[in-house]
């Protein structure tokens, strides 16, 4: 019996000793966030309104934030955005070719935001412009759909290789070997259009 729990102990022991516990917190952390759900989007409280545009429709630089795109209108302080993703349905250079004055019609979810107030970010569902549809609210969805996947996909890849640095159950070169193919598998897949970057 002795022998046993002396045994036992000592694999305890090596199992502790081999453990990271930063490794394993953030394995936890990238898992969560892997599998946590996103809102969908809730029609019922979308309106479409015309506004003119103030300025032209810029593309964010310089950040990796949410947002692709921004523009402002005449009577509104706030700032409108086009989540990153989001891919322009129709004629692109058209799209970035609209100007000050173009009355666009938009899909903007209107009693949770502050249209007077200059900090107030208010991210679009559709945008078009003398019948053209440049963003659809059916295509919106499919896009952030995808966009949140291929998101969640990195996550849940990561949480694992983290994990099993964790319990040192990869080595050092295994781990670089299993990264450097994921990230081939997400080229292969963005440049041929499948997978996580299904063509619509």
């Amino acid at each position: 019996m002795g022998k046993k729990n002396k045994k036992k102990k000592n694999k305890f022991k090596k199992l502790k000793s081999d453990l990271n516990i930063p490794f394993l917190i953030l394995g936890l952390l990238f898992l969560l966030f892997g599998f946590i759900k996103n809102a969908d989007v809730n029609e019922n409280k979308l309106q479409q309104i015309n506004v003119v545009l103030s300025t032209k429709i810029k593309p964010i630089t310089g950040t990796r934030g949410l947002y692709g795109y921004k523009f402002w209108t005449k009577k509104n302080n706030a700032e409108f955005v086009i989540e990153r993703g989001i891919k322009i349905s129709n004629n692109f250079k058209d799209f970035m070719n609209l100007k000050k004055n173009d009355v666009i019609k938009i899909r903007v979810d209107k009693n949770s935001y502050d249209f007077t107030d200059k900090l107030e970010r208010i991210p679009i569902y559709s945008l078009e412009h003398n019948g053209k549809k440049y963003i659809s609210l059916e295509n919106f969805k499919t896009d952030n759909k995808m966009y949140s996947l291929r998101y969640k996909v990195i996550f849940i890849f990561g949480g694992i290789i983290l994990l099993l640095n964790a319990f040192s159950i990869l080595k050092v070169r295994q781990t670089f070997v299993l990264i450097g193919l994921f990230f081939i598998a997400i080229l292969i897949m963005r440049i041929f259009g499948f997978g996580i970057y299904v063509k619509n």
